[in-house]
């Protein structure tokens, strides 16, 4: 959901990354939060919906660098967040997507993840249902990550597990067989779902904050 912040003059979007543990959705922020200029970031910062519990939700923000003409002035910052592959805890994974604008479901694409990915898929679909979202309809977009993994399935079975609704797609190479990040795809897919939030109807009524 939306928040306007008159104070501030912006419009702030929620952004998930979801998906199976260990895919590269913490890779993929770090990607993204490199690329994005100091001044229009925020920090990354490590966080927990559970008091004194693990901090296990990585996060942060960034603003998008022109103002948006037809919103009289208004600058748009994006809020973006996942959860890093320490947990196992269905309560976070829903509680996560309170307030969505829009997913990255970031896919493991090794054949031996696929049905793990499908039942993934299957949770983030209940956890939007509690916040009276339909997953057929909220700006998504995948992003099938370790394209460059040996074992990696084909586009076409990846396709016939989960994008049965034909959803925006993009392979993608987060790092290398070193471990270093190559971000291949990742910003593709951010931009994607930037684009859809910002050009379909919203999935819930705006909130507005004076």
């Amino acid at each position: 959901m939306s928040v306007i912040d008159y104070h501030k003059r912006e419009i702030n979007y929620k952004i998930v990354h979801y998906g199976v543990p260990m895919a590269g959705k913490c890779f993929s922020l770090d990607l993204i939060h490199a690329s994005v200029p100091p001044e229009l970031r925020g920090k990354r910062v490590r966080s927990s919906y559970i008091s004194g519990g693990t901090k296990n939700i990585e996060s942060f923000d960034f603003k998008l660098p022109k103002l948006s003409p037809e919103l009289k002035g208004f600058s748009r910052r994006f809020y973006l967040y996942t959860i890093n592959g320490s947990v196992f805890y269905d309560y976070i994974r829903t509680k996560i997507l309170e307030d969505v604008d829009g997913i990255v479901f970031v896919v493991d694409s090794q054949v031996e993840r696929m049905e793990y990915n499908s039942e993934m898929l299957q949770r983030l679909d209940e956890g939007l249902k509690e916040h009276g979202y339909d997953i057929n309809t909220i700006p998504l977009v995948f992003q099938y990550n370790k394209r460059n993994y040996p074992n990696a399935a084909s586009m076409e079975d990846i396709r016939k597990v989960l994008n049965l609704g034909k959803r925006p797609e993009f392979e993608a190479i987060v790092s290398n067989e070193f471990g270093e990040i190559e971000g291949q795809g990742v910003l593709d897919a951010l931009k994607t779902v930037i684009k859809l939030i910002l050009y379909t109807p919203p999935p819930k009524k705006t909130e507005v904050i004076c």
